[in-house]
């Protein structure tokens, strides 16, 4: 009873919106098990599916590997005839070793419009303690949560650690970098997009990240951290050059 009724107040919502751009909030079940809008994210290099265990060149030629890369999503969205469905109570972590990301329920039927989602935090949930957030989000993870003051705050939008070898030195000494899209460089994307949601089957929405775009001008020896420091001005530089990059990176279909 309270699914069909979910479904018949959506409905009503639509009809009563118009062509309104009014967003509607729909989170569906906490368990994630009733939500039949997913996302599909795929992580590729050079056009080949990304692996940690593989070993990929930067801008000056350096092997280096990369050992973690971790995207905050957010505010996942769906128009349809002028009208807003927006999820603004789940995020998600998005990590290379999970595919599929459950979003969103909807009732059956074909939608006309786009979908989009955020990569990052708006002001307010990006000042909450990690502990304001369910343990599904991923968002307790330490390595993303940067702290609660400061110039080096909030969390970290998207992560990316690895290591990386100087080929100009006959014993390849091992260096480690660390770079972080975060601050105000939250990232929106969308995409234009018919769809239809039958009964017992979800629809997905696939994504593709390019992480070579991501890393290509950078030369990880000379450039070995990136902090999203707005009071630094090389540092902030490079943060939005970074996520220059993440945009570019991003295919949606």
């Amino acid at each position: 009873m309270n699914i069909l009724l979910r479904i018949i107040g959506i409905f009503i919502l639509f009809a009563s919106l118009g062509s309104c751009t009014k967003d509607i909030s729909v989170g569906g079940d906490s368990s994630g098990t009733q939500r039949n809008v997913g996302l599909r994210v795929f992580f590729s290099y050079q056009g080949a599916e990304f692996s940690k265990d593989s070993i990929y060149y930067d801008a000056a030629g350096n092997p280096y590997q990369i050992d973690e890369i971790k995207m905050i999503v957010s505010d996942f969205f769906i128009t349809h005839l002028g009208d807003t469905i927006k999820d603004t109570t789940n995020f998600f972590v998005i990590i290379p070793e999970v595919r599929d990301y459950q979003l969103l329920e909807l009732p059956t039927g074909s939608y006309s419009g786009s979908y989009g989602f955020t990569i990052g935090l708006d002001e307010f949930d990006n000042m909450k303690d990690p502990s304001q957030f369910s343990l599904a989000s991923g968002l307790r993870d330490p390595d993303l949560y940067r702290g609660a003051a400061g110039n080096y705050s909030g969390y970290s939008f998207l992560k990316v650690k690895g290591k990386v070898w100087d080929v100009t030195d006959s014993a390849s000494t091992e260096f480690t970098f660390d770079y972080e899209m975060a601050d105000s460089l939250s990232l929106t994307r969308s995409r234009n997009k018919n769809f239809s949601i039958v009964s017992d089957v979800d629809a997905s929405f696939e994504v593709v990240v390019d992480v070579d775009r991501i890393m290509q001008p950078f030369d990880l020896l000379t450039v070995d951290e990136i902090k999203s420091q707005s009071s630094d001005a090389t540092d902030y530089a490079f943060a939005q050059l970074l996520r220059l990059q993440l945009d570019t990176s991003i295919v949606m279909y």
